[in-house]
């Protein structure tokens, strides 16, 4: 097995731990926020102030 071909499978071992980790929380109980949310903190964070649409 060539070195590229390795990465590339560890690369998709890495991607399907974390899709199931996202699974496992998104059926959890904690708290959800909508994507437009989450970007209006991230965005209040960065800039220091309220961006409203």
């Amino acid at each position: 097995m060539s070195l590229a071909r390795y990465e590339q499978l560890e690369s998709l071992i890495e991607l399907y731990q974390k899709l199931g980790a996202a699974e496992k929380e998104s059926q959890s109980n904690a708290p959800k926020i909508s994507h437009k949310e989450l970007m209006e903190q991230m965005r209040e964070q960065i800039n220091g102030q309220k961006v409203s649409d």
